[in-house]
């Protein structure tokens, strides 16, 4: 059986490309005559062509010579024997065949088929991504641009609000508060009891303090001339605005860190630099009345509580978590008086 079909094989023609094309040439001819599209040319030229030969009808000879005089080129073609409807006869058919024989034959387009369309899609597409990564690219700069700019408002904003805060702490205390480092919850609460065990002692100094100060301001009627008693009124006002204030605000907000279980440092640092502002205005103004401070009926109770309060300090300042106050207490001393210790009342003075 195989034996049959391959002799079967070898002796059927070869097919070049030739016989090919005029394969499909002929049954495309055939394909398009068959249809109704065509139907239409061939037989409207046929029919016309007979009715010029066997009719003789004027509209179509009148058709004729126009074609004719339109035609010069044409002129050995329209030959009475075959006549104009004749020729357009046989025109249609040539462009019939013609067509059929354009449309099979293979050729490249550079702009046919579905390849120049998926070219100009992509063509299309990469035009596209240029413009969106274009827009992109801009978008980022603005984004950074915006960013920078945000960075600025923040660092400027970083830099006010820590000059508020310094104006404002140098307006309520005095100076500004000292920076103290984070402790562990252990040494923190350590450091708070024993501040705390200072408080009641810091609260009689200064009432007791207050009421010296008090004593002073009511001899300043007693004083021989009014000038005097003008010139210790100023100083009084002076002090109480630039020095008793500063040191008040300091102890409420020593007593407030205290009592709300919070790092007590920067309050206590502070409150010893405006006491002794305060405690030295004091005996300043003792010296310049003149009034000896024995003769203030609290002297004895400030004196106590006085002595107290530095040695209670001393003791918290040798330990380890009060570092930042000592360091704030010895630059306070070096840029003032040295801090002397309060007249004994039990002596003569």
């Amino acid at each position: 059986m195989s034996t049959a079909v391959e002799k079967k094989e070898q002796a059927a023609p070869v097919v070049g490309p030739t016989m090919t094309r005029l394969g499909a040439w002929w049954s495309d001819v055939r394909t398009r005559i068959r249809k109704p599209r065509w139907y239409i040319p061939f037989f409207v030229t046929a029919g016309l062509w007979l009715l010029e030969q066997v009719a003789g009808d004027i509209s179509v000879r009148v058709l004729g010579v126009i074609t004719t005089f339109l035609g010069g080129l044409l002129s050995g073609l329209l030959a009475r024997s075959a006549g104009v409807f004749g020729v357009a006869f046989f025109v249609v058919v040539v462009a019939l065949v013609v067509r059929a024989f354009w449309e099979t034959t293979p050729r490249k387009s550079k702009h046919g088929g579905h390849a120049w369309i998926l070219e100009e899609r992509l063509k299309l597409a990469e035009s596209s991504e240029q413009v969106a990564t274009a827009q992109i690219a801009e978008q980022q700069r603005q984004l950074a641009e915006r960013d920078a700019q945000i960075n600025q408002l923040n660092q400027a904003l970083t830099v006010a609000q820590d000059e508020r805060k310094v104006l404002f702490q140098r307006l309520e205390y005095g100076d500004p508060l000292i920076a103290t480092p984070v402790l562990k919850d252990a040494d923190n609460a350590i450091m708070v009891s024993r501040v705390e065990e200072m408080v009641p002692n810091i609260t009689g100094m200064v009432k007791n303090g207050e009421r010296v100060w008090h004593h002073l301001i009511g001899h300043i009627p007693t004083l021989s001339t009014t000038q005097a008693q003008e010139a210790l009124s100023w100083l009084v006002t002076f002090i109480e605005e630039n020095t008793v204030y500063h040191c008040m605000r300091s102890y409420k907000l020593l007593s407030e860190l205290v009592g709300h279980h919070q790092d007590p440092r920067k309050g206590l640092a502070c409150f010893y630099s405006r006491y002794c502002d305060w405690r030295r205005s004091i005996r300043r103004f003792a010296d310049v009345m003149p009034h000896h401070l024995y003769q203030a009926p609290a002297y004895r109770d400030w004196f106590r509580n006085d002595t107290q309060f530095f040695t209670d300090l001393q003791q918290r300042l040798s330990t380890t978590p009060f570092a930042a106050v000592r360091a704030a207490l010895r630059e306070y001393n070096e840029g003032h008086e040295p801090v002397t210790p309060l007249p004994d009342p039990d002596r003569d003075p």
